[in-house]
């Protein structure tokens, strides 16, 4: 509310506020992770020739990133024109200080209230809601405020959308942060009639065993899952039932000839190849007494691996349903049914390509680009609905594809990688190289439908190679700044650390924090040594050495205080480690864990990645128009908008306008 105030109070300091130019075209593509090096190098092979153009008449030049240099983090900063100590997302995952519990940082569900109790039902007459926990206005809310028309396809860190104020049109989709309708990232679902090697239930999906019977020919029968019930009453039937997911039977039957599957639910049939990709399916979860209940509608698509000798099938996670949605993926809220109209169903869930499926081999990578071709697909559709729509004001589009297969694929470009086979990076090394001339082509779409709009291309960092992750809640352990609790055997989680001991934990990808006397629940530290605990911190992290590589993991260590601003600090971090190029906080480091080895080699099909020192993976900034703002930030593409239709940036808005050189505000001490 204070951002809305201070921008209320900037309007009469600008007299082009009193007739912005509605009627200006400008439109923004946002590709996650476009990395400027990977850019440069395929422009000097002439492989880009629409984003050459686009330079050429321009400019091209890298997007100073956020630190941490995560999606959404950097994302908050883009929508808010504000660093992290203003719009308070500072990771994907926040600690709660009174619990040390790790949550979502972007969104927060509220339960329902004034329950109804009767039997083992729980009827609410208060609906439940979902609370976006990013601070500060976002740029359209001034837009729209002021009458220009604005439209945002999928932009990440947006979830819940929130209708703004004013005569201006707007509409919008959700991305990242948007649950599948089980109310988790992805949880995908994967079958089978013979062994498995690897985890059954792991963080992104379950694997299932198909019981097969000679009933009426090969035919197994199983299940499934969708969300929890949230009608019943957890003091009437306990935990474990009121958390189970509801359950959908299925029968699969197998043609051993014609090696198809067909799939029977709730009065559907489908009939699937081997090798084949089902359309979108639709299932119904009823919930609650016959009277009084609902029904949660969930759509999905299924993945035939194979019929002999054992049966494989792969199930997306459930979507929620652009034309049912039960919980909200849009504004208007009847917006994602005219697109779905339109353009038949799609994916939902924010950041959709199953990257988890992968690291757990219930996909394969050949598997993984299909699905993700599915999924670009999908999005070619929405752009073309987009531009077809599309008349005056402001647009943003979004592609996450290249984050996603670039988490997956960029370090078949590196000479080695030790999640990587020698034919695996050969047979997969152009894959981020003719995906981004795949993206190249979108913009020369774009190009040719609106050639007299602004035409800004953006992303939120770059990429790297990940090859080692740093345990670095094993290095505090072994430092003598956290301790285990003896009674815990289990080391993976927070859990394992004894508080009353412990005077720093990592939590979070980079996120490194004082357990300060009066903030954590069991905090140690007192206020007035902190300061000196976090420069011991920092000095000796960067001194850490990799014994195998002679190489330093940690580059900087950043103190939450010297670059940030705003009153959202107090609830981030400490400090955010900054990792050399090659490294990363280790996959059990994100959770608190304390793995047995300081560092190791990273195995996992995730090979490569950008949660590293900010100034390792700036994004990139491509420009119809002269780009003329020295070391153009993330923070500078808000008040760039802004000012582009005659709307003067609000005073929490530190950065400046792209296209106006010596544009940033000035600081109160250089007035």
């Amino acid at each position: 509310m204070a951002v809305a105030a201070g921008a209320l109070v900037a309007l009469p300091s600008c007299s082009r506020e009193e007739s912005p130019k509605a009627d200006k075209q400008m439109i923004v593509l946002g590709f996650d992770g476009l990395d400027p090096k990977l850019c440069k190098e395929l422009l000097d092979a002439g492989r880009l020739p629409n984003f050459a153009k686009l330079a050429a008449k321009g400019g091209f030049m890298p997007l100073q990133t956020s630190t941490p240099p995560q999606s959404p983090v950097a994302w908050s900063s883009i929508i808010t024109g504000t660093n992290p100590g203003e719009h308070g997302i500072f990771d994907f995952i926040h600690r709660d200080p009174k619990t040390y519990f790790p949550d979502f940082s972007t969104s927060r569900n509220e339960p329902a209230g004034w329950p109804l109790r009767f039997g083992r039902w729980e009827i609410p007459l208060a609906s439940g809601k979902v609370i976006n926990l990013r601070h500060g206005d976002p740029f359209w809310s001034f837009l729209t405020r002021h009458g220009v028309n604005a439209s945002v396809y999928r932009i990440p860190a947006n979830y819940p959308p929130q209708q703004p104020e004013g005569p201006g049109e707007f509409r919008t989709l959700t991305d990242m942060g948007t649950p599948d309708l089980l109310g988790e990232v992805g949880k995908c679902f994967f079958y089978t009639s013979g062994p498995f090697e690897g985890e059954r239930n792991f963080g992104g999906g379950e694997v299932h065993r198909l019981q097969i019977r000679p009933i009426g020919g090969d035919a197994a029968r199983s299940t499934f899952f969708g969300p929890p019930d949230p009608f019943l009453n957890v003091s009437v039937v306990g935990q474990a039932k009121a958390h189970k997911p509801l359950e959908v039977d299925f029968t699969l039957i197998r043609d051993r000839e014609t090696r198809t599957a067909m799939v029977e639910w709730q009065g559907h049939r489908v009939v699937l190849s081997e090798g084949a990709w089902s359309d979108w399916q639709n299932i119904d979860f009823k919930m609650g007494p016959v009277v009084g209940g609902a029904t949660a509608s969930g759509v999905f698509r299924m993945y035939l691996r194979q019929v002999l000798p054992t049966i494989e099938m792969y199930v997306t996670p459930i979507q929620i349903d652009p034309r049912n949605p039960a919980l909200p993926v849009s504004v208007p809220a009847d917006f994602s049914e005219k697109v779905a109209d339109a353009i038949g169903p799609y994916f939902t869930q924010g950041l959709p390509e199953d990257t988890q499926g992968l690291r757990y081999n219930v996909l394969t990578r050949d598997e993984f680009l299909e699905q993700a071709e599915l999924i670009y697909q999908e999005r070619l559709k929405l752009l073309n609905y987009a531009l077809d729509h599309y008349d005056k004001g402001f647009m943003f589009f979004y592609f996450g594809s290249t984050d996603q297969i670039g988490h997956m694929f960029w370090s078949a470009m590196a000479d080695e990688h030790p999640a990587l086979t020698d034919a695996e990076a050969e047979k997969y090394k152009n894959v981020m190289r003719d995906l981004y001339a795949r993206v190249d082509q979108v913009v020369g779409k774009v190009m040719d439908r609106y050639p007299d709009a602004t035409l800004l291309c953006i992303s939120d960092h770059g990429f790297a190679n990940f090859a080692r992750g740093f345990n670095l809640n094993t290095w505090l352990v072994q430092n003598g700044y956290a301790v285990l609790n003896p009674k815990v055997s289990d080391h993976s989680t927070f859990a394992c650390l004894d508080f009353t001991k412990t005077r720093a934990y990592g939590m979070g990808i980079n996120g490194l924090y004082i357990n300060l006397a009066g903030r954590e629940r069991d905090g140690i530290v007192k206020p007035e040594d902190k300061q000196a605990l976090m420069d011991e911190l920092c000095a000796k992290l960067a001194k850490v050495v990799d014994p195998e590589t002679g190489q330093h993991p940690v580059q900087v260590v950043y103190q939450a205080e010297k670059v940030y601003s705003g009153a959202q600090i107090a609830h981030g971090p400490d400090m955010q480690v900054g990792y050399s190029l090659g490294y990363r906080g280790s996959w059990s480091t994100a959770l608190g864990g304390v793995s047995d080895d300081l560092i190791e080699a990273n195995t996992e099909a995730w090979c490569g990645d950008h949660c590293i020192a900010t100034n390792l993976v700036p994004g990139v900034i491509f420009s119809s128009e002269p780009i003329k703002l020295d070391t153009p930030t993330l923070e500078d593409l808000a008040p760039t908008i802004l000012h582009y239709y005659g709307i003067s940036q609000p005073p929490v808005m530190k950065g400046g306008d792209v296209f106006e050189a010596g544009s940033r505000p000035k600081a109160p001490a250089e007035n």
